[in-house]
């Protein structure tokens, strides 16, 4: 009976510890956040295909409550990989992020925030 108290705090210490998503492939491009929990500060991380253009901001929203939002500002952290930080979800679920340039939508992916 202990070593399965110990195999469960150990598996919930585990679910607990940093977690990035699978990114979310779309449209060319890679979208993955970490921790990915709700009320924590997360980042979102952007890696676009070789044909996309150059992101400039992310739109946040959930897909079954959908609202006006402002865009976020990405930082290109390398040629190809994009970042924004400091992003913090309201609640759990599935978010979409718009990957935007100019204004302009260049694919949109799906995340879970838990």
């Amino acid at each position: 009976m202990r070593s399965v108290l110990v195999a469960a705090a150990l598996l919930g210490i585990a679910a607990c510890g940093p977690h990035e998503s699978q990114p979310a492939q779309t449209a060319g491009f890679a979208v993955s956040v970490s921790p990915g929990v709700a009320g924590e500060p997360n980042v979102i991380r952007i890696t676009p295909g070789s044909s996309a253009g150059a992101v400039d901001a992310v739109v946040l929203d959930m897909p079954e409550m959908p609202m006006p939002r402002k865009p976020l500002r990405v930082t290109r952290m390398s040629e190809g990989a994009y970042e924004v930080d400091g992003v913090q979800f309201s609640m759990a679920g599935t978010w979409r992020v718009r990957v935007l340039e100019h204004g302009r939508t260049l694919a949109s992916a799906e995340i879970v925030v838990r």
